[in-house]
């Protein structure tokens, strides 16, 4: 008769702890990395609104006048243009200029979000999200961007 080894290991019980505690840390932190996710696509869309306005603010202090297309502006936003005042970026996001703003929107968290520029003023900026729950990430989002509990304009739009 062989001797039977006295082998180390872990236990199954072991084994379903460790898996347990990695499920915890994984549904703990997931939300937070979406969050995370989500305030980093908002700022590349705040980002190609601001460019687009330093553009437009230095043509116009150039010519004297408004130019409210994408023509002629000194930016390349690495986007096609779709008409004179409206561009898809590569990024995701979609920009127009109008006589009075600067729209940008993209998808974020599956739900449409705009950050909007008035052109003439400089403290005029506006977080809008297409969402009705205003419990979402979305509504979280324009919340933590404008330090605002409440919307301002309607019940989707923040302003700064």
């Amino acid at each position: 008769m062989k001797k039977i080894k006295n082998v180390k290991g872990f236990t199954l019980i072991e084994l379903l702890v460790v898996v347990l505690i990695i499920g915890i840390l994984a549904a703990i932190s997931l939300p937070q990395y979406q969050m995370v996710a989500g305030k980093a696509k908002f700022a590349t869309l705040k980002e190609n609104a601001h460019t687009i306005k330093s553009a437009v603010d230095r043509l116009y202090m150039v010519s004297d006048r408004f130019w409210g297309s994408f023509e002629g502006l000194d930016i390349d936003l690495q986007g096609d243009l779709v008409q004179h005042d409206k561009m898809e970026i590569k990024d995701g996001s979609r920009c127009q200029i109008s006589t009075a703003f600067i729209y940008c929107k993209r998808k974020i968290f599956g739900v449409t979000m705009s950050y909007d520029i008035k052109l003439n003023s400089i403290n005029d900026r506006r977080c809008t999200t297409l969402s009705n729950d205003s419990n979402d990430k979305s509504h979280r989002l324009c919340k933590l961007e404008t330090g605002k509990k409440n919307a301002t304009i309607g019940e989707n739009t923040y302003r700064y």
